[in-house]
């Protein structure tokens, strides 16, 4: 740390708890780091409610384990860690993002971008921003764009806006719990090979893994 106060940040944030709902390890199916070995961190707890949302664990109550930093590296058994959610950026979650830098790992957070400023240390911070909401601010590391059947005028047009700010765009298609939705499928790759972004297939849905 720089300085005092961030030393003090730093110790306050071991002493927290976080509302962790599910950890397991996994490959990451999404985005610039699709392929990897990786250990999310599902935490509790959304400002949205998006009826198209595949993953209902976050508004568990049940499922809540209020965990330390340290506590949640114990959890930890590969170098990407994925923080996700629901929303992790609803609360300041930097102090984890820190301990686990220091433990060796690298972290990714997946946001709706609620809060860029709560977890902005992350090594790698992924976007994906909802079409009824403003674009949210921030210096995202990429932003990955939902696609569904009716949706490609405006995914066009938030592939261009992100391009044209030298971000990092996948698309991910809309699909099912634990399915592939065919025509989503469709729509996102000819929007990828039409814009020349990744695709962003959800491959541990395509593989049959969690």
């Amino acid at each position: 740390m720089e300085s005092q106060l961030s030393t003090i940040t730093y110790l306050k944030g071991l002493e927290m708890h976080y509302k962790v709902v599910e950890s397991f390890t996994s490959i990451q199916g999404e985005g610039i780091h699709m392929g990897r070995p990786a250990t999310f961190i599902r935490l509790f707890g959304c400002n949205l409610k998006c009826p198209f949302c595949d993953e209902p664990k976050h508004t568990q109550l049940n499922l809540v384990k209020n965990l330390t930093a340290e506590a949640i590296a114990e959890l930890v058994e590969t170098k990407l860690v994925v923080i996700t959610g629901g929303e992790p950026s609803i609360n300041d979650i930097n102090p984890l993002i820190w301990f686990l830098q220091d433990e060796g790992y690298e972290v990714q957070v997946e946001t709706n971008g609620f809060s860029f400023l709560n977890v902005e240390d992350a090594d790698t911070v992924t976007l994906s921003p909802k079409k009824y909401a403003p674009r949210p601010k921030g210096f995202w590391t990429e932003v990955k764009l939902l696609v569904s059947a009716i949706d490609y005028d405006r995914v066009e047009t938030e592939i261009e806006y992100w391009k044209g700010q030298g971000v990092t765009v996948s698309l991910q298609p809309i699909n099912g719990l634990n399915t592939i939705n065919p025509e989503s499928m469709r729509v996102a790759m000819r929007l990828a090979t039409k814009h020349d972004v990744r695709l962003s297939p959800q491959l541990h849905k395509l593989i049959g893994v969690e």
